[in-house]
Parts: C-alpha cells; sequence; structure tokens
C-alpha cells in the first residue's frame, strides 16, 4: 500500500481528534492506511508497515489516552521520525520504487569523501549527457544517445565545442592535448605538448608549427601533392618523401688507372629534394698517379641510369687542366656511377672530346643531376 502524503496524514489525524468514540477512531484510522493515496511520502524512514505497526499502537490505546497519543506520538512520527530500517545497505541511495522506499547498490553516496556513486548507465535529458547507454559500454555521448566513440560529441551546423578561458593548463591540464586557441570569431586548433603550444590549424586549413619538425614515421611517407595536378605532362610521382643535404668528399681519377693525389682542397657540399641531386664541389690536386681521361669521382649518390639523364656542372673557375686549343671546360654525369667525366667543346663548334688527368689542377663546379 502507497505511503500517504504529509497532508492527507494531517488532515486524518485532525479528523481523529475530533472524535468521541473509540470505535469511531479505529473507523477513521483503518480507512486511513486503507485508502491512503500516493504522493510525498509522509517519512522517506518510515516503510508502509511501520506505520501500520504505529496506528495500530493508537488505535487499542484506552480512549482517555487517544487525544495525547494522537497530539504527541503521531506528531513525532512526522516531524522528529525514527531512523530507517530495512531499506537499502549503508550508503544506498533511497528512492521511490513503485511506491515503496528502497535502496540499490548501483547507485550510492559516500559523505566522507562527497561523492556519489553510479554503477550503470547515466542520461540527461536524453541525449545531452549519456554515459554507458545500452549497447555503447564504456563510453560518453554528448548529443548523442549512441555513442560510437569513447568521446562523442554530436551537433548540427554551428554547433561545437567552445573554450573560453586563458590559460593553457585550463585546456590541457599539466602535459598536453587540444585546445582552441585565438579569439571565437578568429580561432584556430592547437595542439600542446609539456603546457605549451607546438601546433596550429588556422581556418584556412593551414599547418602551422610553432617549435619543432614535421617527422615522417615512416620511410617512403611524405607531403602528397596530387590534390593540386597541373601541367600536360606524364607525371610518375607527386609525392615529396625525402630531402636531404650534407657534405661528401669528392676526388680526382683517371678512365684507366685511378690513381691516387695529394689535395690541398677537396670540397663537397650536396643537397638531395626527391630524385634531385645538387652538388657544389672545389678541388685542388698535385702528384696525381691517375691515368686516361679526368673524372671527379665519389658522388654523394649513384646517377639514374635513365634516358635523359644528361646532367652536366656548371664550372665557375678551373686552373692548370691542359685542354685542347680554343675548347671549353664542360663535364657530364655518367648514368648509373657515382663520377662525372670531364669534356671539352670547341668554342666554335664541333665534336666534343674527352680531358686527359693532370698531374696537378684546381676546379670548382656545382651540378644537379637524378637519382
Amino acid at each position: 500500500m502507497p505511503t500517504p502524503s504529509i497532508q492527507t496524514l494531517r488532515t486524518d489525524a485532525q479528523q481523529v481528534l475530533n472524535l468521541d468514540s473509540i470505535s469511531a477512531v479505529r473507523s477513521v484510522v483503518a480507512a486511513t492506511l486503507a485508502n491512503a493515496n500516493a504522493g510525498t511520502p509522509l517519512n522517506p524512514n518510515l516503510t508502509t508497515q511501520q506505520l501500520w505497526n504505529e496506528f495500530y499502537q493508537i488505535v487499542t490505546q484506552p480512549k482517555s489516552d487517544i487525544e495525547s497519543i494522537i497530539a504527541n506520538q503521531l506528531m513525532k512520527f512526522m516531524y522528529a521520525p525514527p531512523a530507517p530500517g530495512g531499506v537499502g545497505a549503508n550508503g544506498q541511495v533511497i528512492f521511490n520504487d513503485g511506491g515503496v522506499l528502497a535502496g540499490d547498490a548501483g547507485l550510492t553516496y559516500n559523505k566522507t569523501t562527497d561523492a556519489l556513486t553510479i554503477t550503470g548507465a547515466l542520461t540527461v535529458d536524453t541525449t545531452t549527457l549519456v554515459v554507458n547507454p545500452a549497447g555503447y559500454p564504456d563510453r560518453v555521448g554528448i548529443g548523442t544517445a549512441t555513442p560510437t566513440f569513447v568521446l562523442d560529441v554530436a551537433g548540427s551546423a554551428g554547433s561545437g565545442v567552445r573554450y573560453t578561458g586563458n590559460s593553457v593548463q585550463n585546456v590541457l591540464g599539466e602535459t598536453g592535448g587540444l585546445g582552441l586557441v585565438g579569439t571565437v570569431s578568429n580561432h584556430s586548433l592547437g595542439l600542446y605538448a609539456n603546457a605549451s603550444l607546438k601546433a596550429t590549424i588556422d581556418t584556412s586549413g593551414n599547418l602551422s608549427l610553432a617549435n619543432g619538425n614535421l617527422v615522417m614515421g615512416t620511410s617512403g611517407k611524405g607531403i602528397d601533392f596530387s590534390a593540386t595536378s597541373e601541367g600536360s605532362g606524364t607525371m610518375t610521382s607527386e609525392l615529396l618523401n625525402d630531402y636531404e643535404e650534407g657534405t661528401f668528399v669528392p676526388t680526382v681519377t683517371g678512365s684507366t688507372a685511378a690513381g691516387v693525389g695529394t689535395y690541398t682542397q677537396q670540397v663537397g657540399f650536396y643537397t638531395k629534394v626527391g630524385r634531385v641531386v645538387t652538388i657544389n664541389v672545389w678541388l685542388q690536386w698535385t702528384a696525381h698517379t691517375g691515368t686516361g681521361n679526368l673524372r671527379f669521382a665519389n658522388l654523394p649518390f649513384t646517377a639514374a641510369n635513365i634516358s635523359g639523364n644528361y646532367g652536366g656542372i656548371s664550372i665557375g673557375y678551373h686552373s692548370q687542366i691542359a685542354l685542347t686549343a680554343n675548347n671549353v671546360l664542360y663535364g657530364l654525369f655518367e648514368f648509373g656511377s657515382t663520377y662525372i667525366t670531364a669534356t671539352q667543346t670547341p668554342t666554335g663548334g664541333g665534336v666534343n672530346g674527352l680531358v686527359p688527368i693532370d698531374t696537378a689542377g684546381e676546379i670548382a663546379f656545382s651540378g644537379t643531376y637524378f637519382v
């Protein structure tokens, strides 16, 4: 039987006080308990059985004590109820379970730590906030009742997550994470680490690194330019996946016998972007023992053995290298090798020729070739 409301019990108690006979008292009390309306419980600490027991004690007393009992005992139950008995274990939150007070181990409150624990699902306004909904354990949904990610924030156009604080720690905690930076009208998505901004993606989609490098974690991966294809040529790749710069040690060798020499200058720099290698060389040598034709060797990468890879060098300066009269010094990268063959061409045009190696000489040049 549902517990009567406070107002109902007050009204019925007043009726009892106005009665003259014990039979009338018993009748009114029995009717009150039998027909008590559902509503706000008189006292959440009292079960229906306890109410029956207390009213029974009243109606079994002599008529002279009825008024005193009702005035003191009944009112005491209304305003100073006894401790609960049999309604949930310690720490469990008591709730109305179909008109009967009940507790559940899945809903507990720790007074010492001021912590409410919910074992199971939590739903706030259908989809405003959903935690562990049926079929989606260990997930939190905001704006959705069926989260497909650990944290699933769903919204329509114009909605989203907004942060209005001004402290990096407020966005991230102590170590790192994602946050919005800038003003509300001109904001960017920021990536933080160790409580400082490391990278941003602005409203135009530009990625900016505040301090650091863009590192490819897997060999062969890089920046893909396929979305910007232009021109009428037949492309073989639009992936920039290699950049390197450094030094190397160029040498002078002979085509018949490589030989060795004494170097005063032996400097080499290179830059490699994708398949294109650019070099800068300065060589000065004496007492060379090589024979045959002149070569500049020990390039940092092997030239590709492909048709059209006739990259040449641009000579800035040379000295003591003997040439045929009225000829100009050039050089060609050889297919599938790591050396350059020195050549000479008549100033008025004619057939190219090779250049014999000299025991001493000096040259400074740059060049570009494919690998």
